[in-house]
This record gives C-alpha cells, sequence and structure tokens, in this order.
C-alpha cells in the first residue's frame, strides 16, 4: 500500500521543481531511517519521454511511493481551481508532517465546513486542505509561520523573496486585503487572488 506522495506540475514538458521535491522525498526516508532513495528526477524524466504529452498544456503528476522503494506514477491535465468561498475550521491536534496519501483527518474537517477550510490551530492560521496559504497587506505577501507542511512552493517562494513568514492569528486575517492558495501546482502568479471577505467565517475571531 503506498504510503507517501509527491504532486508535481509538468509544465513544458518538464517537472516544476523536482530538486526540492526530491529533498523532500530523502528526508522522509531518512526520517524513518530507511536507505533505498529514489532518485524521482532520472524515474519522472524517464516517464515523460514515453508519454504523449503536449508540451502547450499543465498536467499533474501524482509520485506515490512507500519507504521499500516501489512507487507508481498518475499523470493528469490540470487546471488551476476557483474556489467560491473559504472557511476557518479549528483543530488544535491536527499533524501533518508528511505528505501521504492518507487525506482522512482532512475529509473529516472539510465535512464540518462550507468551501474550503482554512485551518486553525491553537489559534494560528496554517494551511488549507491542500495547500499552504498567502495573505496580501501593503503590497507583501506573507505566509504563516505555522504552516502544518512545508510545500515545495512555499519554500521556493521563501527563497526567492517573494513571500515573507509572518505569525499570522486567525483574529489577525481582517487586516489583510486578499488571500491566494499556493502549492506545486499552484505557483503564485497562476493562483487566483481573492478578497479577504471571501473568507465567511473570519469576522467572528
Amino acid at each position: 500500500m503506498y504510503q507517501f506522495v509527491e504532486t508535481i506540475q509538468l509544465k513544458n514538458g518538464k517537472p516544476m521543481l523536482i530538486d526540492l521535491h526530491q529533498q523532500r522525498l530523502e528526508r522522509t526516508f531518512n526520517f524513518f531511517k530507511e536507505k533505498n532513495i529514489l532518485c524521482i528526477k532520472i524515474i519522472i524524466n524517464n516517464y515523460i519521454e514515453k508519454q504523449d504529452i503536449s508540451i502547450n498544456d499543465t498536467y499533474k503528476l501524482r509520485f506515490l511511493y512507500n519507504l521499500d522503494a516501489n512507487y507508481s506514477i498518475q499523470i493528469t491535465p490540470y487546471q488551476t481551481p476557483k474556489i467560491e468561498q473559504f472557511s476557518l475550521i479549528e483543530d488544535n491536534d491536527i499533524e501533518y508532517s508528511f505528505k501521504s496519501t492518507d487525506r482522512i483527518i482532512f475529509d473529516r474537517l472539510k465535512s464540518r465546513a462550507i468551501g474550503e477550510i482554512i485551518i486553525v490551530k491553537n489559534g494560528f492560521v496554517t494551511d488549507t486542505s491542500f495547500s499552504n496559504v498567502i495573505f496580501l497587506k501593503d503590497n507583501i505577501w506573507y505566509t504563516p509561520k505555522t504552516y502544518l507542511f512545508n510545500g515545495v512552493q512555499r519554500q521556493h517562494l521563501i527563497a526567492s523573496n517573494q513571500i515573507q513568514e509572518a505569525d499570522i492569528k486567525a483574529s489577525d486575517i481582517k487586516s489583510y486585503s486578499h488571500i491566494k492558495i499556493i502549492n506545486a501546482l499552484n505557483p503564485i502568479d497562476n493562483s487566483c487572488t481573492y478578497p479577504i471577505d471571501k473568507i465567511t467565517n473570519a469576522s467572528y475571531y
């Protein structure tokens, strides 16, 4: 049974941020003290060469693997999601340190909310059910220090000084003007920008 997954954007026929995906996979293997580390850059490039894909389209590639170094690959066309509304939802016990195929905790939280969720832990904003988030204030994009999962897009944008980290409480949200979701498939330039009032229950905090 596959436990872990790397979700990778294919754009212009190439895997994006592949080195950061490799580093995350290696951290997973090292954490569990497993030595048969996969080289996903080689595996994926060999896979892409055999596929009939358009360099003009964007694809979602799911690289599923386990600690025995077994893996499989799924590829589908991808379009940027448009979210109708967000809801803050609290869970002070949630942990999501490794990107896995187990989504039960997120499904449970989403069943209690309308629209996409933004998870609040101990009063601080973390992530949505599938992405990191960034908030706009005075022409600067900020991302919560209190993330659940340090996504590759988040790492890239911080390293390239496109976003900054900040402590963001749920009660701080109203001081920001806009929100975006970011992940491997949604870079900052392609992600939709939403007014902060799309977070329908922010005023309750």
